[in-house]
């Protein structure tokens, strides 16, 4: 079932790509939440609800049937020995009529419509046993009241339970719907009660009632058929023939147990179900109510009304007081209307609202102000929950509600007799764990395996929120809950408005500073609603991870859905309570108090072990260990949406790029917002001194012309951290058209995860933006390329490969149509073949040849060469060998131009495919065996013994041993240079357009594809050198 959240479950529908509904039989469409709203926005939404369910198929209800757990009750859908879902955390209430129901999030609605599927993580099960029968006076609503706040240290949470007992057949099955109800409240996930006679009767006078009507079904395109299609004595039959009980013996987690028949109406709050008093002792309180509320899913049905109109029979609401009644369903109010008791509500100065959740959820008339005090039938009293923070809410049974709003001050019924009441202080219950479930381990949990592109850490500074069950009213109130068109950015606002509103301010000052925020809080953190978006606005507002005691299982599941990690580490919440929370103790602020503690503690999680580390100043403070995230809530943050989201606040280093942006001749190239969104991001991941660089570039005619190709299209941007930019020279820093450049080199076109990259000894290579001719000069105007390798052994061990250096991937991310992948280096575009031998010890015998021979810089001067590259022990071997023949640079000149291949460069998957001819005139020849990948020319061979090793105009393989082929036929040489320029004078790429990437394994390894070089040769510079020399060459071949 879905509410008036169905909306924004067809938007997430849609997204999936879904067009049909798996099964149509399967979702109920119920309005409920807002139905008081009469505005011309809200009443097309609820329009288009309808036609979304009526072109599907689908069963809807409109604004006036009732609150959809009612609904579903009523209709059948939810029916013993089913199990019924609905995006909305009341779920459990079906467990009243032995139904297991459970809450499922918006997300998986919208995977429920388009696969018939969920999933689950199977929680522990909780024996509750209810024994005894109730005192006159005392309710359901009672019992409820008193397991939350008896049972208040989370013995239930994220738990399934079982009621059992001889109690529960002295129990109304309302009674028993509203205990399920609340049992949300309690922390568990469903609350199932067990099918009896008592519950089977029930249902034989609902089929019986049916018999003696026309029943109106629901809207949907089909006609109903001649009998109702739950609600009838053939679904009946069956249940009573195939019942379902526990089996002999069954083995639960925990056994609880509340005698009835010492119970005493109890009263929760205030502002928390895990507070309950007893109602003799409360009310000697005398305290003084402005509201009063019976409406809700919990206690607005037939007997809840009728115990009320009872209560206050011939008398008058008292002054100053507001009692606001809502029948659950279009058919409880017709029943009531009936019997009398809703013109007895009526009389007594009772305010009707419609069929609907209202006040409940903080929408429509009548909420708390600031200052007031309320008493409710509902099921929840969470501050600022229904209505004003500053407002305190209290729960308790209809009768107890409607005698408090005829005295005006918290009490119960006239005829509630207290001295027949049980006079013990506290009713009897026990609590008994057979088999102990394991808390947090202290100790190092197993490594997890981190998926390809799953960051490796998070961290960034602690805000500790001091505070247990901080629900998720507290982390984003009800009031925007059914905003569907909220913006993430409204989202990051609000956030914990109603337990802190300062809290949005301090983070996105944290952000400011270039630092994400970790939230810690106590136990059951995000207890309550099933809100999507209490995951949703922590994100937004700049918070990737949670760390708690425990989690509430809804938060979590939205959490999962949505990319914002959670993890429990007690450990670290317990010395954060003992330093910085008032009196060491949670629930009341920091010492100073203050609602959210900022302690000046950094902390880094190692997500794959599980390790925290707590630093101050830099110094570990103190390291603790949590249970890493699984590979499958890993992949669900990958896929999750907006997972790095930026905050909507404007940092400081916004202004300028907004204004450099807003020039009419930029305006039209860059999207202003996409931008902005994304330095946004980058800064919430802590790369402030990659922002501000993007952000100097603005003013840059090819800087804006950068930054406009970022939308366009999926692509992947390595990203230097702030250690890699605070190593480069000011001269460079300071020069826009240069930062345009290296940034350029940073972004390949096409999606690249980690997954992706070819492992070693075998090489990805991409083609980059950099296409500045002072930087690059490859054949036809080509982008300079990346060398990139995946550890053999580790798939997160990624790294990019320069002559002298390798810099390391740290962590994956993404944002919108990028993948980004955070680098520990500013990746420097290649230098000269003079440069880079020079940083390549191993080349500096090369680097002398050359210069000896002055063949640098007519080789610098091609666009695009291949260089085979003997080390400098294979040169020494080829001089002893050559005697005196290695002082003649005519020798040697002509064994190098054997080495070259002129205009053409060849990455190593190439070489194996295609025929080449060096500068020499001579062919090469190239053959791959177990032991490596060999290139030989004449009667010469060498082993690659690392490939594609780029620079500024091409790529160098180096060799271990020299080609020392002195041959040389310049006419062959000549023509093969012609031919090469012709094909690049069809391949040659549009001048700043990159070439597609393509995966390209060393020579070592055989190729997954290979990138076509185009060959471009505008000069013969490198003839006119080698000629002079190779006409004194003596004839023949020199073996080594």
């Amino acid at each position: 079932m879905t509410h008036d959240n169905t909306g924004p479950v067809i938007s997430k529908f849609k997204s999936l790509g879904a067009t049909r509904i798996h099964n149509p039989r399967q979702p109920v469409f119920t309005i409920d939440h807002d139905v008081q709203n009469k505005t011309a926005k809200n009443l097309q939404k609820y329009a288009s609800i309808e036609a979304f369910g009526r072109t599907h198929g689908i069963d809807f209800y409109g604004a006036g049937r009732g609150i959809g757990h009612q609904v579903l009750v009523e209709e059948g859908y939810a029916f013993p020995h089913t199990l019924v879902v609905a995006s909305d955390s009341h779920s459990n209430m079906y467990g009243g009529v032995g139904c297991v129901g459970t809450p499922v999030v918006r997300t998986d609605a919208a995977a429920l419509w388009a696969t018939g599927k969920t999933w689950w993580q199977v929680p522990r099960m909780i024996k509750v046993e209810l024994m005894g029968k109730l005192a006159p006076g005392v309710t359901g609503k009672d019992i409820i009241v008193a397991l939350c706040g008896l049972f208040n240290k989370d013995e239930v949470l994220n738990a399934a339970i079982e009621f059992h007992g001889d109690g529960i057949e002295m129990l109304g099955i309302d009674e028993r719907l509203a205990v399920a109800n609340m049992t949300t409240e309690w922390g568990a996930l469903a609350g199932v009660f067990p099918v009896d006679e008592p519950l089977l009767d029930w249902y034989k006078k609902a089929v019986d009632k049916m018999t003696l009507r026309t029943f109106s079904g629901a809207s949907s395109s089909l006609p109903p058929p001649p009998e109702h299609p739950r609600l009838n004595e053939g679904r009946l039959n069956s249940i009573r023939s195939s019942p379902i009980r526990p089996d002999n013996g069954a083995e639960y987690s925990s056994h609880l147990t509340l005698d009835l028949s010492t119970l005493v109406p109890y009263v929760s709050g205030p502002n928390s179900v895990k507070v309950a008093t007893a109602l003799p002792k409360l009310a000697q309180d005398n305290i003084k109510i402005n509201k009063a509320y019976l409406v809700s899913c919990t206690n607005a049905r037939a007997s809840d009304l009728k115990a009320a109109a009872q209560v206050v029979k011939g008398r008058k609401v008292a002054p100053g007081v507001e009692f606001y009644i809502a029948a659950a369903s279009s058919k409880v109010q017709a029943e009531v209307e009936k019997s009398g008791d809703w013109g007895a509500l009526l009389s007594a100065g009772a305010k009707p609202l419609p069929a609907g959740c209202g006040p409940c959820i903080g929408l429509g008339t009548g909420l708390l102000e600031p200052g007031e005090v309320g008493i409710s039938a509902t099921n929840r009293n969470y501050k600022g929950r229904m209505g004003s923070p500053q407002a305190q809410a209290y729960l308790a049974s209809p009768a107890v509600v409607a005698a408090s709003a005829i005295r005006g001050v918290i009490c119960g019924p006239d005829s509630l007799d207290l001295n027949a009441l049980p006079q013990n202080e506290r009713p009897v219950f026990t609590s008994s764990t057979p088999n102990t479930i394991p808390g947090a381990s202290t100790s190092a949990s197993p490594a997890e395996p981190l998926v390809d592109g799953f960051p490796r850490s998070f961290g960034g500074p602690i805000m500790f929120a001091p505070q247990d069950n901080l629900n998720t009213d507290g982390i984003y109130p009800g009031k925007y809950t059914y905003q569907d068109d909220i913006t993430l950015e409204r989202q990051a606002e609000v956030v914990m408005e109603n337990y802190d509103p300062a809290f949005a301010k301090n983070v996105a000052e944290v952000r400011s500073s270039g630092k994400t925020a970790v939230l810690v809080s106590g136990y059951n953190f995000g207890t309550g609603s099933s809100r999507e978006q209490a995951a949703t606005a922590l994100k937004a507002a700049g918070v990737p991870l949670v760390i708690a005691g425990s989690f509430g299982d809804i938060f979590k599941r939205n959490s999962i859905n949505n990319g914002l990690v959670c993890m429990e580490c007690p450990e670290l919440v317990a010395d954060l309570t003992e330093k910085y929370a008032k009196s060491g103790a949670r629930g009341n602020g920091g010492v100073d108090g203050e609602l959210t503690v900022q302690p000046g503690w950094e902390l880094d999680v190692d997500m794959q072990s599980g390790k925290i580390e707590v630093k101050q100043g830099g110094k570990v403070l103190r390291e603790y260990q949590t249970r890493p995230v699984g590979p499958s809530v890993q992949e669900l943050w990958l896929r999750s949406p907006n997972r790095t989201k930026a905050s909507p606040q404007t940092n400081m280093y916004s202004y300028a790029l907004l204004a450099a942006l807003a020039a009419p001749a930029m305006a039209q190239e860059v999207n202003t917002t996409y931008i902005t969104g994304l330095l946004g991001a980058l800064n919430g991941l802590g790369l402030t001194s990659l922002v501000s660089v993007a952000s100097s570039i603005a003013n840059n005619t090819n800087g804006t012309a950068l930054l406009a190709q970022l939308s366009q299209g999926n692509k992947t941007v390595f990203a230097p951290n702030n250690e890699a930019f605070g190593r480069v020279p000011q001269n460079v820093s300071s020069n826009t058209d240069l930062l345009t450049s290296i940034l350029s080199y940073h972004i390949v076109e096409g999606h690249y995860n980690a997954s992706d990259f070819a492992r070693e000894p075998n090489h990805t290579i991409v083609r980059t933006y950099l296409t500045n001719p002072s930087l690059v000069n490859l054949e036809g105007g080509r982008g300079q390329v990346l060398v990139i390798e995946r550890d053999d052994g580790n798939d997160n061990d990624v790294k990019i490969l320069f002559a002298d250096d390798d810099v390391d991937v740290q962590r994956t991310t993404g944002y919108e149509n990028l993948i980004v992948h955070v680098v520990d280096d500013v990746l420097t575009p290649p230098g000269t073949i003079s440069e880079t031998a020079r940083q390549e010890d191993d080349f500096s015998q090369l680097a002398g040849a050359l210069q000896t021979t002055n063949l640098i810089a007519p080789l610098e001067a091609i666009k695009g060469v291949t260089i085979f590259a003997p080390t400098n022990d294979a040169f020494q071997a080829a001089l002893a060998a050559l005697g005196s023949q290695a002082q003649n640079t005519s020798v040697i000149s002509s064994v190098l131009a054997n080495h070259v291949i002129n205009g053409t460069t060849v990455y190593s998957s190439a070489l194996t495919s295609q025929n080449f001819v060096s500068a020499g005139g001579q062919g090469f020849s190239f053959s791959s065996n177990s032991s490596g990948t060999y290139v030989t020319s004449g009667s010469a061979s060498a082993r690659i013994t690392r490939a594609d090793i780029p620079i500024r105009n091409g790529v160098i393989h180096r060799i271990d041993r020299v080609l020392a082929n002195t041959e040389s036929n310049p006419d062959a040489a000549a023509s093969a240079a012609s031919s090469q320029a012709s094909v690049a004078a069809t391949a040659t790429s549009i001048p700043g357009q990159p070439n597609s990437p393509s995966n390209v394994p060393s020579a070592s390894g055989s190729a997954n594809a290979s990138i076509r070089t185009a060959v471009a040769f505008p000069s013969g510079a490198i003839f006119s050198v080698l000629a002079a020399g190779m006409g004194a060459l003596i004839g023949g071949m020199l073996v080594l």
